[in-house]
């Protein structure tokens, strides 16, 4: 019974120890240079996955983007931390105001070759108008915490994830 309360008295500590220990330091790292993608920076969604135009309830598009805290490295991982800036119009009819939506993050090398490819989900409530109820123009930002374990990262490309119906609509 002794050894078992002897065990139990110093377990935290050798729990804690292994942690510490296993902390290791991360050093600042070059953050890549950030692009939004030609073909997904926009954004639209319908009713029920319709394909008509009429039946769009929200527009968005991928605005702005910045790296406000440092980019960090360990002996493991990268760890870039992208700021951004989605600009959402709604449209007349808007069943919910909470919308999520879909973003991938590509990381390419020098040579412009992907060398790996993150998902995303962000999510905003639609503002409206305190006067007249009407849902506006609505500012969501996010920060994507992108952690990998490939390094000669040089370039983030960002961009919607769309389907086919989706392209259609935005062509």
């Amino acid at each position: 019974m002794k050894k078992f309360l002897f065990f139990l008295l110093f377990l935290p500590i050798l729990s804690c120890n292994t942690l510490i220990k296993g902390n290791s330091k991360f050093i600042d790292y070059n953050c890549p240079i950030v692009f939004f993608s030609a073909n997904e920076k926009y954004f639209v969604d319908t009713l029920d996955n319709s394909s008509s135009l009429d039946d769009i309830f929200i527009k968005a598009e991928l605005n702005n983007f910045a790296i406000s805290k440092k980019c960090r490295q360990n002996e493991d991982l990268i760890i870039i931390p992208l700021d951004i800036l989605i600009i959402l119009k709604p449209m007349e009819i808007l069943a919910n105001e909470e919308v999520s939506l879909p973003l991938y993050v590509s990381l390419l090398d020098q040579n412009d070759n992907i060398i790996e490819t993150q998902y995303f989900m962000t999510s905003g409530s639609v503002k409206a108008n305190s006067e007249t109820g009407a849902y506006i123009e609505t500012d969501i930002t996010d920060t994507l915490e992108i952690i990998s374990n490939k390094f000669g990262i040089s370039q983030v490309v960002v961009g919607f994830m769309l389907d086919e119906n989706k392209r259609e609509l935005l062509n």
